[in-house]
């Protein structure tokens, strides 16, 4: 898919290379930000939202210790901002996509 919508080119038959396109995501810049937390913090949740309703119920989670979130990763009992903390490079992420959003919601005022 990724070569075929020009994201990524074929090297050969069992390589990928950059372009232009995939370039962007190679370093670490708020556009980059934006799609790992993506792929990061809100799949994994949006994934396992289906079992954890079928193991808790379809009930919204009141506690910050017993999110969907955190049930996603395995880390039941903790905090979203506890999770976060444990790795330094995602809490970095989170901050500089959170910082692309707010630049994007100004721009649209």
């Amino acid at each position: 898919m990724l070569v075929a919508t020009g994201v990524l080119r074929q090297e050969g038959t069992d390589q990928l290379g950059h372009t232009s396109h995939s370039l962007v995501f190679h370093t670490f810049t708020p556009t980059s930000s934006r799609v790992c937390m993506t792929y990061d913090e809100i799949m994994p949740a949006f994934v396992g939202m289906d079992r954890y309703f079928k193991e808790n119920g379809r009930v919204e989670p009141t506690d910050a210790l017993n999110t969907v979130y955190a049930y996603a990763l395995g880390k039941t009992g903790r905090s979203t901002w506890d999770i976060m903390y444990e790795d330094p490079e995602r809490l970095r992420n989170f901050a500089l996509a959170m910082g692309a959003n707010m630049r994007v919601r100004e721009a649209e005022a």
